[in-house]
């Protein structure tokens, strides 16, 4: 139950965050004269905003719906990696680009990168373990993978590129391949740890101390 409870304030705090980022990009984009559109289409290139919606998604499930497919142990291990990863590549490369911020946008980009990563991972910690094996760990790599083909769509339209490290037209083919291939890895190797403290936990709970 605990689990639950923190997977349901994990989804709530992701949802929250996402829609107070639409909001106050909305609000940003409409004194430059732009629509709503327009601040959907610039949200929709962060996958910082791909990995809140995956927890608002997995989270709701895991509490409300525990035996439907998001709340599989596959997709919450290729959910938290993909949360880690977002507050990782934020405090090591992005922080700095955001200090700018204020307001309403600084405070969803703080729930976005420093508390949803650390809360969902305390709800994935509390859930049920030891159903994954090591060929899960692919997994991790699944939303990543979609997002960069989503990317590579973005950059033949031109405009706004949301990650300079994934900026095709900047960076080059093999640049990019390069940067691409690196992210692989690191979400591939996030997800074969994310399996081996699965099967730690499991065993934790199926022998648990008597000391």
């Amino acid at each position: 139950m605990p689990g639950r409870l923190l997977a349901a304030l994990a989804a709530a705090v992701a949802a929250t965050a996402v829609i107070l980022q639409f909001v106050a990009t909305t609000w940003n984009f409409a004194a430059e004269g732009k629509t709503a559109l327009d601040a959907l289409w610039r949200l929709a290139g962060f996958f910082t905003i791909w990995g809140n919606i995956a927890v608002a998604l997995v989270g709701g499930t895991v509490a409300l719906r525990p035996a439907r497919w998001f709340a599989d142990a596959r997709v919450r291990l290729a959910t938290l990696s993909a949360i880690i990863i977002v507050g990782l590549v934020y405090a090591v490369l992005l922080r700095y680009q955001l200090q700018q911020s204020h307001g309403l946008q600084r405070f969803a980009s703080h729930l976005l990168h420093d508390v949803v990563p650390p809360l969902f991972t305390v709800a994935w910690i509390a859930g049920r373990h030891g159903r994954l094996a090591l060929r899960d760990a692919l997994w991790a790599i699944v939303l990543p993978g979609v997002y960069l083909v989503y990317v590579l769509f973005r950059s033949t339209l031109g405009g706004f590129e949301p990650y300079w490290f994934l900026d095709l037209a900047t960076l080059g083919p093999a640049l990019y391949a390069r940067n691409a291939a690196g992210l692989a890895f690191a979400f591939a190797a996030m997800g074969l740890l994310v399996v081996l403290a699965d099967r730690g936990l499991g065993r934790l709970a199926q022998h648990p101390s008597s000391g």
